[in-house]
């Protein structure tokens, strides 16, 4: 099987993608969880509904270039929905990494994003089909 020049491309973009979100997530958590005075776990939530929105957007258009609108509401949810079962595990497994190992919040959620990566990835492509003209 031999790996196509749009695939290292999309795969390079979805990198970008997942760096910017990576940012966009730990930072806005930062900044909510510090000033806010609000559970840790509420701030990873609302920072976390904040970077999906951002990377539905970059996703579709950006990474997949999946420009079709009459799917965008059908996409939208099924981003939710993965991104809703992806935020009880990712506060799942950041409460037991934050309180029963002992580590740093930021550090917790990014290791996780980082473990999350390629799941994502693969749930992704489903959710974003490749456009017919790039599948050749």
């Amino acid at each position: 099987m031999k790996i196509k020049k749009e695939d290292i491309l999309r795969g390079a973009r979805y990198l970008i993608n997942g760096g910017l979100g990576l940012l966009c997530g730990v930072g806005s958590y930062y900044i909510i969880n510090k000033y806010s005075g609000i559970w840790y776990i509420y701030s990873l939530v609302i920072a976390f509904i904040l970077t999906e929105i951002i990377s539905f957007v970059i996703k579709k258009f950006w990474v997949f270039k999946n420009k079709d609108i009459k799917e965008t509401k059908l996409q939208l949810f099924l981003h939710f929905v993965f991104a809703g079962i992806y935020l009880l595990a990712l506060a799942f497994f950041t409460r037991i990494l934050v309180e029963r190992l002992l580590m740093q919040k930021e550090y917790a959620q990014a290791l996780l994003v980082l473990v999350f990566l390629v799941p994502n990835y693969i749930v992704s492509k489903k959710i974003f089909p490749i456009p017919k003209t790039q599948q050749n």
